[in-house]
């Protein structure tokens, strides 16, 4: 049978250590039935991609499935593509640890499927001609990226529907760029519609095939999809239509790679698919490029807007967070570390932190699920401690860098079981506390930030469905109005021992961030000297309550002691009325139905009054204390944000947000402890 190539692939990815009911749903929904689907047709030949803790989970889990797999590898009805095991951005992590990564999963595939992988899903498609030595130094040929990277190259529309030849430092790569459009319409589209513009690439002169690679959850458990694509038939119709299609011949994509010549070489820039690099921007940058596509139209320029006016790179991400940001850099460092030492478990530890999915957020991207980033924390303290015991590392010890590489130093106060690193660059502040026995991050909260569907979502979408379903990228949303009241965003990031000036705060102002901030250090540098076991944070600065500044001045000094610090914090101000200031704290559990504030279970929002505060989590089995020489207001509230997921909106719990009020006038020293222990 001869016929127009149709190279179809479809790449399944699950971030490492998910929640085991949330794979096994989308195994069961989307991955499954798709290759029992297909094991009907086998005249339906496709490529596949499967991350390698994927892959090693449905072993595991899912034997049945996984021996279907082996079977259909076997004879030859699928072909498996490599990638990095972990499924990292391979652009965002060492060159050592890319190679590692990609052989690892090769190696996987070659022992299970019995396949030589020649080619590579590139995570979220993020393009960097650096990447291309280290693909080719592992065997690859070929790689996936999409139609908009040539396309932003200078190439026309109607040259993509093949394969290009690149090159850097003289090390060939050819690429295979998906089209957009079969992207959007498969399988949203009915498939007469989908078989209507397969022949119209057909007909194209300089086309040599049709190319889709896009997510396994399209087919199944995205909204509605499992519905429309099996109980109502869309798949058995798309491949009956292909069956007697004589004019249309389904490949994979080593066997096209095998029998044809490319359409040419091609250089592309940095780059990913195009709705990433809007979701990479600011908010404020998003209404531009949208306010200016809109001016474009205008004016004709519709066919070449997307090439010409585009976001930013996927790397803006860790400047759009830089809560992951720190993470990302932090992981990196030990990647470093691994050289010096030969070690397994060093090496998966880092691997499995490198997984792509907590680093970025647009529909995708898990920057706002807690236990992903609950998970990436686990194997960075886990990498830490590894490499600690491998050098023979003893406790404590204090060490300081630039590691989030922004200019700043952070301080790290290390003990056995529990390390805090502090921020000089954000109000000296306390940014991350691990409890290392549990290998957890204490302060794994994220900041409320506006997101640019934020206006969308308030306004809502109206999007008229034509035959078909609607893809994610064009699903009408219906926003709650008690998720609406929740979008409150701060002015400063959510660490703790930040130091606030006010004349007056109730709960609501704390809770929307509506109160006046009569001082500049909650989000300035702080200075630092470091002695034995501690370090003093310092800033000269000012507080202005009636425009005029007050000079004024905040010393923190902090040293560890029995698994938790002593504090000692001097505030001298030249203005005499009396004032309040604030000691600000957030905190991050695992579930707030199981934490306790003082033996009572938390409120959304509450007012408390003393001299210490009890925090006890059942999950972790951690009673955190904070106490104080002198008596408090104490407020609080568990942090939301409400973010866009592929599922529509989600309210999600990030932390529990305190602020510990103190009278001022002229002159405080609050001096006390902040100790973790084991729960009894």
């Amino acid at each position: 049978m001869s016929g127009f190539p149709l190279l179809f692939g479809i790449h399944c990815h699950q971030p490492v250590d998910n929640f085991h009911n949330v794979v096994d749903d989308v195994i069961d929904h989307s991955y499954k039935p798709f290759f029992e689907k297909t094991e009907k047709y086998p005249f339906f030949k496709f490529s596949a991609h499967f991350s390698g803790w994927l892959l090693e989970y449905i072993e595991k889990y899912h034997a049945g499935f996984f021996a279907k797999m082996v079977d259909m590898a076997e004879r030859g009805q699928v072909e498996f593509f490599t990638g990095g095991f972990y499924e990292p951005v391979l652009a965002s992590i060492p060159s050592a640890d890319r190679v590692q990564q990609i052989q690892k999963l090769s190696g996987f595939i070659r022992d299970n499927f019995k396949q030589e992988p020649k080619g590579l899903w590139l995570t979220e498609r993020v393009w960097d001609p650096s990447i291309v030595k280290d693909l080719v130094e592992c065997g690859i040929e070929y790689v996936i990226v999409d139609d908009y990277h040539l396309l932003v190259a200078g190439f026309k529309k109607d040259d993509v529907y093949g394969y290009y030849y690149t090159e850097q430092d003289g090390k060939l790569l050819s690429i295979f760029p998906v089209d957009k459009k079969l992207r959007y319409i498969i399988p949203f589209a009915d498939s007469k519609d989908i078989f209507d513009y397969i022949h119209e690439i057909r007909s194209k002169p300089e086309s040599s095939a049709a190319i889709i690679f896009d997510d396994g959850e399209k087919f199944g458990t995205w909204p509605k999809t499992y519905q429309w694509v099996y109980d109502e038939g869309w798949f058995d119709s798309f491949l009956e239509k292909l069956n007697y299609d004589d004019n249309i011949k389904s490949m994979t994509y080593k066997e096209f790679f095998d029998s044809n010549k490319p359409n040419g070489l091609a250089y592309m820039p940095t780059t990913s698919y195009y709705e990433m690099g809007e979701w990479s921007l600011s908010p404020e940058k998003y209404s531009e490029i949208k306010q200016m596509k809109k001016l474009l139209k205008l004016h004709d320029f519709s066919d070449d807007i997307d090439v010409f006016v585009r976001g930013a790179t996927w790397h803006s991400f860790f400047v759009k967070y830089p809560e992951m940001n720190m993470l990302h850099k932090r992981i990196l460092y030990f990647s470093k570390k691994r050289c010096d030492v030969a070690d397994m478990f060093l090496d998966d530890f880092i691997f499995r932190g490198e997984c792509n999915d907590v680093f970025w957020h647009g529909i995708f991207g898990g920057v706002y699920l807690p236990n992903l980033r609950d998970n990436a924390f686990k194997y960075l303290i886990l990498a830490e401690k590894r490499y600690e015991h491998l050098i023979g590392k003893s406790y404590p010890f204090i060490w300081y860098m630039d590691i989030d590489l922004n200019g700043y130093d952070e301080i790290f106060l290390t003990e056995k079981n529990i390390q805090f690193m502090f921020n000089t660059k954000e109000g000296g502040s306390l940014q991350s506390v691990d409890i290392r026995d549990m290998n957890f991050n204490l302060s794994n909260t994220l900041t409320r930030r506006k997101e640019s569907y934020h206006t969308e979502l308030l306004e809502g979408k109206n999007i008229e469905e034509e035959k078909g379903i609607s893809t994610i990228h064009e699903a009408s949303l219906e926003v709650p109005e008690d998720i609406k009241e929740q979008l409150t965003f701060d002015w400063h990031m959510k660490y703790s021992f930040m130091d606030h000036f006010v004349k007056s705060l109730n709960e609501e102002e704390f809770v929307t961030n509506s109160y006046t901030e009569l001082g500049d250090f909650v989000n300035q540098p702080f200075s630092f000297t470091t002695f034995d076991y501690g370090v003093t944070l310092t800033r000269n600065g000012g507080i202005y309550p009636e425009e005029k500044k007050y000079d004024t001045s905040v010393e923190k000094m902090f040293e560890l002691e029995n698994n938790g610090l002593v504090f000692d914090i001097v505030v001298e101000t030249a203005h005499t009325d009396q004032l309040y200031y604030g000691i600000e704290f957030n905190f991050h559990f695992f579930d707030y139905e199981k934490v306790l504030i003082n033996g009572e279970k938390i409120d959304e929002r509450s007012t408390l009054y003393g001299s210490e505060v009890v925090i006890s989590d059942e999950s972790i089995n951690k009673t955190l204390k904070l106490g104080f020489n002198e008596q408090f207001d104490m407020k609080y509230f568990v942090l939301k944000t409400v973010s866009q997921s592929e599922s529509g909106v989600d309210l999600t719990s990030q932390g529990l947000s305190i602020i510990i009020l103190f009278k001022l006038n002229s002159y405080i020293n609050i001096k006390g402890n902040f100790i973790i222990e084991d729960s009894y």
